[in-house]
């Protein structure tokens, strides 16, 4: 019987562990929260698709700004840390996916890490990045970070990303 016991607690916590994401609640607001890494359409579902969706449409692209962002993202990746309980995510980050959807990023080259108050995911994905505010995005070529966003942008989200990756 002990056994049997231990296989169920092994096989348990080794479903538990090997999750990409949790959906818990914000204890501060008592709003779900999403905590690890997650993609880009469980954002646009549930509670998170009222602040998700209003923000993404209401965003004008500065399109004169995309087509001067050089297309080749074959040596470009980003990582989003961001907080699906912080005001600064929920108004910057869908306006910068809808910037990705309009230059056909490839979603395979973008990770999304939701983060709790602390600034934690659910294992290590963000131990060595440095963040102390949310969100940031964070551009590599070769594997190599090129620039950040940090909490807001600068000039805007789309000069801020032709200046990163034109650098």
């Amino acid at each position: 019987m002990k056994y049997i016991i231990a296989f169920i607690l092994l096989i348990t916590s080794n479903v538990m562990f090997s999750q990409d994401f949790v959906l818990t609640t914000d204890d501060k607001k008592n709003e779900s929260m999403l905590m690890g890494t997650v993609k880009c359409s469980m954002l646009t579902e549930n509670s998170f698709g009222e602040w998700f969706n209003k923000s993404y449409e209401i965003h004008k692209l500065d399109q004169k700004t995309v087509d001067k962002v050089n297309k080749d993202f074959s040596k470009l990746t980003i990582t989003i840390i961001l907080g699906t309980w912080c005001g600064d995510s929920r108004e910057f980050v869908p306006p910068f996916l809808k910037i990705l959807d309009s230059l056909n990023f490839p979603e395979y080259n973008l990770k999304l890490v939701c983060v709790n108050r602390q600034r934690v995911g659910i294992a290590d994905e963000v131990k060595d990045l440095d963040v102390q505010l949310v969100p940031v995005f964070i551009f590599y070529r070769d594997g190599k970070e090129i620039g950040r966003i940090i909490e807001s942008p600068k000039e805007g989200l789309e000069k801020d990303f032709l200046r990163i990756t034109n650098e």
